[in-house]
């Protein structure tokens, strides 16, 4: 359970981090 919470957490700000940098190009 504890391995498969910080998988899904280091998805997440992946996630954020792609989308934030992604965002940052369109500008």
């Amino acid at each position: 359970v504890h391995s498969s919470q910080e998988n899904f957490f280091a998805r997440f700000t992946t996630l954020i981090v792609e989308f934030t940098v992604g965002k940052g190009k369109l500008m």
